[in-house]
């Protein structure tokens, strides 16, 4: 019995001697790694600077500040015209082109008459309306005298309420013809006067909608043209909208309300600056882009429709984010790295994951925290130096 107690003690000893082993062979491997290495192991490194590299690099730091950023987007857009600033020309009528007021490239005002269109449909229009406006002048003077017949009695009441009925149905009928009159570009005023003509003269006068300078003109003197054929077009470059195409992750940020600086696409000797109107709901299907669109007040002609031009868009992130300049960031492989300043001549290398880039700053999303000093300037020097304090080791 006592035998078998001495070799279970005797097994024991052995199993913990093997652990003591074990423990101090993992201690040496672990005392065999340099501590520089250590410590890049864990991300950080410390860099010491002598009082002439101090002098020398003359590092500039910036402090980092949890905040809303704005942000630059740089995009391209294209010029189009700006709504009820284009007009096309159409008549309402069949007809044949008798007058040509005025040629391409020159400029009208609104109500001008631009385009005389003889047409017997709208002699037929007219004609409707005379007649209607007899009819209604007939029956009126006869309502008001069966109405002072009515009050002396001598005509009935119901001879007053048929009369008064024809009366009604005549006015209907001058009102559904004027209204057409009206359908077709005529004023008021021109309505009235057509009263008092003594023929019907089945000319139609096309005005101009718009201000403008006359785009296209598609017509020749004497030319048949059919109802809503497209004549001619107008453009008032008083204002142009430009449409921004932009990437669908950066849309997200964008908003009604940002500034831009529309820039010339080639020189960039022109630039106006504007602000974002809206921006449409849905991706562009041509471009697979979020589309902002920009109204926007030309100068000397610039831009113009169909132009190419290069847009500048100034946004704010929905959060408070810390956001560093991209002089700040380097790269050890592939990950981000800034220096931290901890004394005058003492600099921390730190590793830092990078949320997002928006324009020349990034977003940091861990690794750094609010009120540290970073340096921006000689970052590639501070580099150098870690290296070789870590070979140096």
């Amino acid at each position: 019995m006592n035998l078998k107690y001495f070799v279970i003690i005797a097994f024991a000893a052995t199993i913990m001697a093997c652990s003591n082993e074990e423990t101090s062979q993992s201690k040496k491997e672990s005392n065999d790694v340099p501590p520089s290495l250590q410590k890049e192991q864990s991300g950080a490194r410390k860099i010491t600077l002598t009082p002439q590299e101090v002098k020398d690099l003359d590092i500039q730091t910036k402090t980092t500040i949890r905040k809303k950023r704005s942000f630059q987007l740089v995009t391209n857009g294209i010029t189009h015209p700006a709504p009820n600033y284009i007009s096309q020309i159409s008549a309402p009528v069949d007809g044949r082109i008798v007058t040509l007021a005025v040629n391409e490239g020159e400029r009208v005002r609104k109500g001008q008459v631009i385009i005389k269109l003889e047409s017997l449909e709208y002699g037929r229009l007219v004609s409707n309306y005379i007649k209607a406006a007899a009819e209604t002048d007939f029956y009126k003077n006869r309502f008001e005298r069966i109405q002072k017949l009515v009050e002396r009695e001598i005509s009935s009441e119901s001879e007053l309420e048929k009369i008064e009925s024809d009366y009604k149905r005549a006015m209907a009928t001058e009102n559904a013809a004027k209204s057409m009159l009206r359908a077709v570009g005529v004023s008021n005023h021109e309505i009235e006067k057509m009263k008092t003509q003594d023929d019907i003269n089945p000319v139609l006068s096309i005005k101009s909608p718009i201000n403008g300078v006359v785009n296209e003109h598609l017509l020749e003197l004497g030319q048949s043209v059919k109802a809503y054929e497209k004549m001619a077009s107008l453009i008032n470059m008083d204002k142009v909208l430009v449409k921004a195409f932009i990437n669908p992750g950066d849309g997200q940020y964008v908003n009604s309300g940002d500034s831009v600086v529309v820039n010339q696409r080639v020189s960039g000797k022109k630039s106006i600056k504007s602000t974002i109107s809206t921006v449409n709901p849905t991706l562009d299907m041509n471009n697979r882009s979020v589309v902002a669109n920009i109204p926007l007040k030309p100068q000397n002609n610039w831009p113009m429709p169909g132009e190419n031009v290069r847009i500048e868009i100034t946004t704010d992130l929905p959060e408070e984010v810390i956001a560093i300049p991209m002089e700040a960031v380097t790269y050890d492989d592939d990950k981000a790295v800034v220096f931290v300043r901890l004394e005058d001549n003492k600099y921390e290398k730190r590793f830092i994951e990078i949320n997002e880039s928006r324009g020349n700053y990034a977003i940091v999303r861990s690794g750094l925290k609010e009120n540290e000093e970073i340096a921006i300037s000689q970052v590639f020097s501070l580099k150098a130096l870690a290296r070789y304090e870590q070979f140096a080791e």
